[in-house]
């Protein structure tokens, strides 16, 4: 789903492994979810919470963050 996600906005999605030992697995967990009428912004929300994560959105790309590291300001 990322890798969708990325191409259609052509901008990268990033994890730092130092924040996020286990980054790999949870980018390989099986999720669903059923959203209509919706923004980009709110499937990734949608996605990564389901595993744990958040993102912020940074100049050249978008950072995945644990969701209880995440800054409370920087919750997208």
């Amino acid at each position: 789903m990322l890798n969708l996600v990325e191409e259609l906005l052509a901008v990268s999605i990033r994890g730092d492994k130092r924040e996020i030992a286990d980054l790999d697995d949870l980018l390989q967990t099986p999720v669903t979810f059923e959203l209509g009428n919706t923004t980009v912004r709110q499937i990734l929300k949608t996605v990564l919470a389901k595993v744990g994560l958040t993102f912020e959105v940074e100049p050249d790309a978008i950072h995945l963050r644990k969701l209880e590291s995440a800054p409370i300001n920087g919750l997208h």
